[in-house]
This record gives C-alpha cells, sequence and structure tokens, in this order.
C-alpha cells in the first residue's frame, strides 16, 4: 500500500471534485503536471423514498446514434451534456471537456461477485457501443482502470482523500488539454445489497470516462445525486455519452465550443 500513497503524494497539479459531499480540499494547484481528479458517488445512508425513485415524465433522447457533422441535438441535451462532464463541483477545476484518446483496459481487483462481473460486461458493452472512437475491455495486467472492490473501512486505504458516507468513489488523471490517461475506483464490498452495488458500479466506470459531475435534474439518470438504485443509462445518458465522445468534441472545450459544434434542434 505504500507505493499507491506514494503516488497520491507526489507533487502533481490537483483538482479534487467529490460529487455529493458537504466540503472539499484540494491540493495545491500551483505545481506543473498531469491532474487528478476526484470523484464520490453519493452518499446512501437514507432510504430511498418515492420521491427519490420517482422516473415519470422524464425527458430522453429519441435518437442516441446520430450521424453527420451536424447531429441536432437539443438545447436540453447539449445543456445535460455541459452540466455533467465540465468542470467540478467543490474546486476551481476549469470547466472544459476531459475524455480518453486511446483505449482503456480495466482491471478488476478484490473479490467481485458474479452479479459485479456481469455488471461490468454490461458496462463495457454499453460504452463499447457509444465510444467508438476507442475499445474498452477487461484485462488482468498493465490496466489504465483499477477497479477495487473492498470493504467501507478499507477505502482510505486506497483513497487517502476519501470522504466518509461515501460507499462509491473514483479519481481520474489527465494530462494536456484533458486527455483521461488513469483512473482508480472503489466500490463498497460489505453491508450492502447487490441493486445497489451494481448501480455504484456502473456510475463510477460511467464517470470515469470524464461525465464526473452529479445531477439533480433526472432520476432515471446513472448521475442522478440523490438515491438511487438505477442498473441501466436512460436514452438521455446514452446520448450524452455519446456526444462526448463524438470526434468533433476535443479535450480542453469550453461549454461555448460545444455548443457551436452542435446546432440545437
Amino acid at each position: 500500500m505504500s507505493q499507491r500513497r506514494q503516488t497520491f503524494a507526489a507533487p502533481i497539479a490537483a483538482a479534487v471534485l467529490f460529487t455529493g459531499c458537504a466540503n472539499s480540499d484540494g491540493q495545491d494547484p500551483s505545481n506543473d503536471g498531469p491532474t487528478p481528479e476526484v470523484s464520490a458517488a453519493t452518499e446512501t445512508t437514507a432510504e430511498p423514498t418515492s420521491a427519490d425513485t420517482e422516473t415519470t415524465a422524464e425527458p430522453t433522447s429519441a435518437d442516441t446514434q446520430r450521424t453527420g457533422a451536424d447531429p441536432a441535438y437539443t438545447q436540453a441535451e447539449i445543456d445535460y451534456l455541459v452540466s455533467v462532464a465540465l468542470g467540478s463541483e467543490f474546486t476551481d477545476s476549469p470547466a472544459t471537456v476531459r475524455k480518453w484518446l486511446t483505449d482503456v483496459d480495466i482491471r478488476l481487483n478484490g473479490q467481485p461477485t458474479d452479479a459485479d462481473l456481469q455488471t461490468v460486461d454490461d458496462v463495457v458493452a454499453d460504452l463499447n457501443a457509444l465510444t467508438p472512437s476507442v475499445h474498452i475491455q477487461v484485462v488482468d495486467t498493465d490496466p489504465d482502470i483499477e477497479v477495487y472492490f473492498v470493504p467501507l473501512d478499507e477505502f482510505q486505504n486506497y483513497f487517502p482523500e476519501y470522504v466518509d458516507g461515501n460507499w462509491g468513489f473514483f479519481w481520474f488523471w489527465f494530462q494536456g488539454e484533458g486527455e483521461l490517461y488513469k483512473a482508480d475506483i472503489a466500490v463498497r464490498s460489505d453491508g450492502i445489497e447487490q441493486d445497489l452495488r451494481s448501480h455504484l458500479l456502473r456510475e463510477e466506470l460511467t464517470q470515469s470516462f470524464g461525465l464526473a459531475i452529479d445531477s439533480g435534474e433526472h432520476p432515471n439518470s446513472i448521475f442522478y445525486s440523490e438515491y438511487s438504485e438505477v442498473q441501466e443509462f436512460s436514452e438521455l445518458d446514452e446520448t450524452i455519452i455519446e456526444m462526448l465522445y463524438r470526434p468533433e468534441i476535443e479535450t480542453g472545450f469550453t461549454k461555448e465550443d460545444i455548443e457551436a459544434t452542435f446546432s440545437a434542434g
């Protein structure tokens, strides 16, 4: 474990994002170098209510695989992409695009259940269908993303910046204008039901692809900030993931760049 702690202690500029937490403290942003970004899943200590799980009358995308240089996304879709993908909630991290530009290898660590393995397979398949510019696969060696299934009381061993009360957590690094090149994820392996565990796994994996911010707008979205056990992407989720990974959306793009690229219908 000492090697991992040395990695986190490296003198790199930090922009730290804790989703669903009351506050956070970033590291010194004045140093040059690749930038890590941290996110935690929403606190899940409260029992779900009917308001938390209401999914009726949610706007969705009619078509998640649009073609052409001018796919005519709606303004609502553009706004949701911007709200989920740009910037961070608790730091001054630039509100610009960050995403993977090369193929992504994922390694699983700990003791995943059969349902965990199926969830990972499902998420990888879903993301591969939506991100044709990169290929995602599960590997045994040389990963770009490490996923740890660990008891909650061990999270601090993997993430020194971990905030108590969060049952899923991720940290990613980017370089240059926002090219992601490494991510670590932890999912609680004890004391929660499989449906919630599978939800956290889908959420953290997806957010490590550059959609790091939770939203309170759409209860059927994997990015919903309140209690949720959503098990699949909504059509709107699929749309914004596909939008982010279109080749014309470049790392470092701002909200204005995105709006100039996509023509709202």
